[in-house]
């Protein structure tokens, strides 16, 4: 609890007030750096400690000294996004088949002839 007073021209007078400051969040794989002094309304963007993944989130400080929104940091890399094209070609004795694979890390391209008599 925290006393201010408060002095007017002609008064003063003093009022007791609970400041509460919402602090670090102890789940494991989210980094701890809340500076001090984060109160009611306050907001913070938490994120996740290297070798987690998780989306980062703006979290705002309740009256009860929690955050409102906690990222959850999973173990493990990054996640990426793969994509895959397939594209067939038809000849007379042949299909021809072009495979491209994409993600956030790599690229792959492939292809294949099949010929159509079983040879």
């Amino acid at each position: 609890m925290t006393e201010v007073h408060f002095k007017g021209p002609q008064t003063t007078w003093k009022k007791t007030i609970i400041v509460t400051d919402c602090s670090n969040v102890d789940i494991s794989g989210l980094k701890q750096d809340v500076p001090p002094n984060k109160g009611y309304l306050s907001k913070h963007k938490f994120t996740c400690k290297s070798g987690y993944h998780g989306e980062a989130k703006v979290s705002v400080c309740q009256k009860n000294a929690t955050w409102d929104l906690i990222p959850d940091c999973l173990p493990g890399s990054e996640t990426f996004t793969l994509t895959v094209s397939i594209i067939v070609v038809a000849f007379p004795a042949s299909i021809m088949f072009f495979l491209y694979m994409e993600s956030s890390n790599a690229s792959r391209y492939s292809a294949a002839n099949m010929p159509l008599n079983g040879n």
